[in-house]
């Protein structure tokens, strides 16, 4: 693969998921009491369309989610990443940015605490930017185990996108 930009819009991140199917699991990392964060109920899986890339250009890779985020559209983000991880030349290491637009939480169903791709693609992360709205903060920059991993983290609020997009190039 050349280092020239390839774009991607609206993977098909079941499709991906197909294509995956087996995960070395870790359990209980992030319950909470009730369960995840999420607002989630039964009738909350209709509506959700939660989860897609849509940019790669160079070594930055722009994720939004929008919405009750569910277990099968995460692991598709991630093994779409897995693809790309395995066949970008570099030189740098890979920066995500996950713009969260009506950001609802994460679903109560699900394997959360699957660090499979945490364990196999962190060193290979420089960057993680998130963009979302003060209240999630916490909440996510502990989804994204900020301080544990290799990686930096950092999280900002909607009027600093502009921030983070220089954070993270």
């Amino acid at each position: 693969m050349t280092t020239g930009a390839m774009n991607v819009q609206r993977i098909g991140l079941f499709e991906a998921l197909k294509r995956h199917q087996t995960h070395r699991r870790y359990r209980g990392w992030f319950q909470q009491p009730g369960g995840l964060l999420g607002e989630s109920s039964p009738s909350s899986f209709r509506h959700a369309v939660s989860a897609e890339i849509v940019n790669i250009a160079g070594g930055l890779v722009t994720v939004k989610i929008s919405g009750l985020l569910t277990f099968p559209e995460f692991t598709g983000v991630e093994h779409v990443l897995d693809d790309f991880l395995r066949r970008y030349p570099g030189p740098r290491k890979v920066r995500i940015l996950a713009i969260l637009e009506d950001f609802r939480g994460w679903a109560r169903e699900g394997d959360w605490g699957d660090t499979t791709f945490l364990d196999e693609h962190d060193p290979f992360i420089e960057r993680i930017a998130v963009v979302g709205e003060k209240r999630w903060e916490e909440s996510v920059l502990g989804f994204n185990l900020k301080g544990l991993r290799k990686a930096a983290v950092e999280y900002f609020q909607p009027q600093d996108l502009e921030k983070a997009q220089a954070w993270v190039a």
